[in-house]
């Protein structure tokens, strides 16, 4: 993607694009100038900064940082403006306000942040949107209503399909993870070939391990695809890409996190398991 060093709006493009690769650092680099000039204006607004905190604050939950996550959704508040025309800032900073409270483990404070956010979200446009339903369906199936988290699930995938392939692909995992949730290992099965389909032209290792994890969940319970070793082998590269991109101090927790290890454990067990069955 071309891009001017002067220009925040592909500055912080190509920093979401490189964090969907698992590249944390370069991408929180290029993104520095954005937040600096958030961090020392905060009496002004200013919405790249706002989508660059929410940013650096969502790839820092996906390593397992959530203190630091919700810290940099606070400056994303501070720092978005509120007049309709940057509800998207202002939305993606109350609805990562909210999915830190979730990963906190403060199920009412998300499910009140997650309401709050909704009049925003109303306002900014379809990516906001998908990432509301996607953070009240991980509410939804916090708190065991699956119903709830179903109907979620396909509001988000209707919105998702006016998306790029990256949004509709992270939106048929949480839909199968739902599917999983509610004992539906077939819907499970066709929303994960279909994220697959994207995922295979697209790359990102961001969701590759999460799929890799719901085709772990899937031979728990006997089903055997070959779509599965191709994504938990894909998933075992992609953590170990993250590895290399986050701070140094955090890769030894993210090396120890149970899911990453459950996916490298597994590359060899699922491909004799698999081998045995056929």
């Amino acid at each position: 993607m071309p891009w001017g060093p002067d220009n925040p709006e592909k500055r912080w493009l190509r920093a979401v694009s490189l964090g969907a690769q698992g590249r944390y650092l370069p991408a929180w680099r290029l993104m520095e100038p954005l937040l600096d000039a958030g961090i020392t204006s905060t009496q002004t607004p200013d919405r790249w900064a706002s989508l660059a905190a929410s940013t650096r604050a969502s790839h820092l939950r996906q390593i397992g940082c959530g203190e630091a996550a919700s810290e940099w959704d606070s400056i994303a508040r501070r720092c978005a403006p509120v007049n309709g025309g940057n509800a998207d800032a202002l939305a993606d900073a109350l609805v990562g306000g909210a999915a830190d409270q979730l990963a906190g483990g403060d199920v009412p404070a998300a499910v009140r942040g997650w309401t709050d956010a909704s009049s925003v979200v109303r306002l900014a446009g379809q990516r906001a949107r998908v990432r509301w339903h996607w953070v009240g369906t991980e509410i939804a199936l916090a708190r065991g209503f699956l119903e709830q988290a179903h109907e979620e699930s396909l509001s988000a995938l209707d919105v998702a399909m006016g998306l790029g392939p990256r949004h509709r692909a992270k939106t048929l995992l949480i839909a199968a993870a739902v599917s999983m949730a509610r004992s539906d290992a077939g819907a499970a099965s066709v929303h994960l070939r279909a994220a697959q389909a994207l995922l295979s032209r697209g790359g990102w290792p961001t969701l590759w391990w999460p799929a890799a994890l719901l085709w772990l969940d899937l031979a728990v319970v006997g089903v055997r695809d070959p779509a599965a070793e191709v994504a938990i082998r894909a998933g075992a590269r992609a953590v170990q890409v993250i590895d290399l991109h986050v701070p140094a101090a955090e890769g030894a927790r993210w090396r120890a996190r149970h899911d990453v290890r459950r996916i490298l454990e597994g590359v060899e067990r699922y491909s004799a398991g698999y081998g045995a069955a056929r």
